[in-house]
């Protein structure tokens, strides 16, 4: 429980974290304004005085009353008159009286404030720069002023400037601001009830009898090499920044193959759809830690490693465009017994359709919606082929011809960038193979049966070599701040490996049907796990003030946490039979409270205050009848 507590409070406090400011002043003559009076605070001695350099507007769009106040060292600052330390205490009660510096650091702080207001931030070095001048003023007053106590009054400085730090770090050193505690503590609360449930990623070791993995085959060497292609082609882009590199643009090749594992699971499940899904995304949920874990490392690791800002923005695809995959795939799984029915009455017409609409809703707008929506059509296309290639018909046309419709559908592409023809030569190649002795089936089977391990492991060397490179000589090697980092990467790969995937199993079978509450638990479970991959996706790896949404669905990353977390939780309760008990519809239920506190929009808050008005309806019918049940046996007895 106390890992749990940890894991949700670091994830807490970084996923928190706002998008860093810019590097430079931005242009206008009242940033250049701010910026100078900032300059002349932190700088006393020059006889300048800031109060002459304020921003016209400043006190309007502030309301904070400027003045000037004697510093004990001598100098005059100016300082927001009603400012002070922000202590626990207050300045006034305060041994030594750091209020000067402390009023003249309110000041810096409100004129950063006021930048941002007016559209655009300081960059971040002013924010160091004053809170280092804050320091200076409290260790100095220790030394004009010490109280007989001047070991104490260092202590106190030492502890205030350690505050200073966390807190502009925690903000990016970007403008200040109130922080959400209330409703990201009540968020993180419920992530560490979510998480204490054991969600379906979580470590259990196989029982008896457990079903063992399905073996490996060629559709499964195509799924790993698919996704291992679209995470190399993204390290490439982040780093040579060319446009050359398509042919690593493998997502219509990972829908096909990952569509054939959707009909298998389908057919398999002999029509139970709530089987069928709970089964299927709970495989396919572990992975999404790993790319959590990926989110939490590249900003922090990075910034340890003085990579600079524009290095996070690039490595950030390294996790987004897989997660944005894996989001639309999850759909997919959702969508396959109504592709099937599709399938069965129309054939070959289907995914021509799909592949049709796709370019359409392209071609009609370009936000993440509308990308989405084409994104979902490309991949149910391609996840269409999977039945013609598991009912024969795809195995079954000539190579010569699979052959030539791959030449000029990729001579198509190389002319029109149309992405569906890359995707129909990809297929069309896939296609040809016949035999399939020659698949490495041990190499496969460790990748597919440790991807978080891999992954990570992958995601630390790029972000080492994204970290060092980006420094100038080889002192990094005897930095601190390197080997925490290093540390960090560690960490990750060991909890993947140790604690998920040392002794990796399939996913058992449910005991029975899944219906009535079960199935209600099952399709809230697949809505919001894949919200919250799409979540993340949408977010990206730093925190917008603002909120992106999605699908007009305000979310930020607390929210997306929630909604993965509350997935995985929902698919656990029907894979251990408790959706008949009340404890989970109550956790259901208080799991939406947060993202409508942290994250408002309308249409978040219908679908969140839906959720919960069914969860507690549930509590309250399963309550009822566990109470008559019980009776009912007493009486009997």
């Amino acid at each position: 429980m106390l890992a749990v507590t940890i894991a949700a409070l670091t994830f807490g406090i970084v996923a928190s974290r706002p998008a860093p400011p810019p590097e430079q002043v931005p242009p206008g003559s009242d940033f250049a304004a701010a910026a100078r009076t900032i300059e002349a605070l932190l700088d006393p001695a020059s006889g300048v005085d800031p109060i002459a350099l304020l921003p016209a507007d400043f006190s309007t769009v502030e309301k904070v009353v400027p003045g000037r106040l004697r510093a004990p060292d001598g100098t005059m600052r100016a300082v927001h008159v009603d400012g002070g330390c922000s202590t626990p205490l207050g300045d006034e009660n305060t041994r030594w009286d750091y209020s000067v510096g402390c009023k003249a650091h309110d000041l810096g702080y409100d004129l950063l404030r006021y930048a941002e207001k007016k559209g655009h931030p300081l960059p971040a070095d002013l924010r160091r720069r004053l809170d280092d001048q804050l320091s200076r003023d409290m260790h100095k007053q220790c030394e004009l002023n010490p109280k007989n106590s001047a070991g104490l009054c260092e202590m106190v400085a030492d502890l205030y400037t350690v505050g200073l730090v966390v807190n502009s770090w925690h903000q990016r050193w970007g403008p200040p601001r109130a922080e959400p505690i209330s409703s990201w503590a009540v968020g993180l609360l419920v992530v560490i009830f979510l998480f204490a449930g054991r969600p379906p990623w979580s470590r259990r070791s196989p029982a008896p009898g457990a079903p063992e993995a399905p073996p490996v085959d060629y559709m499964s060497m195509l799924r790993v090499l698919s996704m291992a292609g679209i995470v190399v082609g993204e390290t490439v882009l982040a780093f040579t920044h060319a446009s050359g590199f398509w042919l690593l643009q493998l997502a219509p090749l990972l829908f096909f193959a990952g569509g054939h594992a959707n009909v298998l699971a389908w057919r398999s499940s002999e029509g139970d759809y709530g089987a069928y899904l709970a089964i299927r995304i709970h495989a396919l949920l572990r992975p999404v830690f790993a790319f959590v874990l990926a989110w939490l490392l590249i900003p922090l690791t990075l910034e340890l490693l003085d990579a600079p800002e524009g290095t996070i923005a690039s490595v950030g695809p390294l996790v987004l465009e897989p997660l944005w995959v894996l989001g639309i795939f999850l759909i997919t799984v959702a969508a396959c017994p109504a592709m099937e029915w599709l399938y069965d009455r129309f054939g070959v017409v289907v995914p021509l359709a799909f592949l049709v609409g796709s370019t359409v809703v392209h071609a009609i707008g370009s936000t993440d919606a509308y990308l989405l929506v084409s994104g979902l059509l490309l991949a149910l296309g391609f996840g269409q082929l999977a039945f013609h290639w598991e009912d024969g018909p795809l195995r079954q046309v000539p190579r010569p011809a699979l052959i030539g419709v791959a030449v000029a559908a990729l001579a198509g592409f190389v002319f029109l960038r149309y992405l569906p023809l890359l995707g129909i030569a990809q297929v069309s190649l896939a296609c040809t193979v016949r035999t399939f002795d020659w698949v490495p089936a041990r190499t496969v089977g460790f990748l597919r049966s440790r991807p978080m391990t891999v992954y990570l492991v992958y995601v630390g060397l790029v972000l080492l070599y994204a970290g060092l490179t980006s420094s100038v000589g080889l002192d990094w090697f005897t930095r601190p701040r390197t080997w925490v980092a290093v540390s960090m990467i560690t960490a990750a790969i060991l909890v993947a490996f140790f604690w998920y995937e040392r002794r990796p199993h399939a996913v058992a079978a449910l005991p029975g049907p899944v219906n009535g509450v079960q199935a209600l638990a099952c399709v809230l479970g697949v809505g919001y796990a894949t919200l919250g991959v799409l979540g993340f996706a949408v977010t990206g790896v730093t925190w917008h003030i603002g909120a992106p949404a999605l699908l007009g669905m305000a979310l930020d990353p607390l929210a997306n946490l929630i909604h993965l977390m509350l997935g995985g939780y929902l698919l656990h309760v029907v894979h251990t039979g408790k959706s008949g008990r009340t404890w989970p519809w109550l956790l259901t239920a208080a799991a939406c409270v947060p993202p409508i506190l942290s994250t408002w929009s309308p249409f978040g808050t219908v679908v969140h205050g839906a959720t919960v008005a069914v969860a507690l309806a549930i509590a309250g019918h399963v309550t009822v009848t566990r109470i008559r049940t019980k009776a009912t046996v007493v009486n009997a007895g």
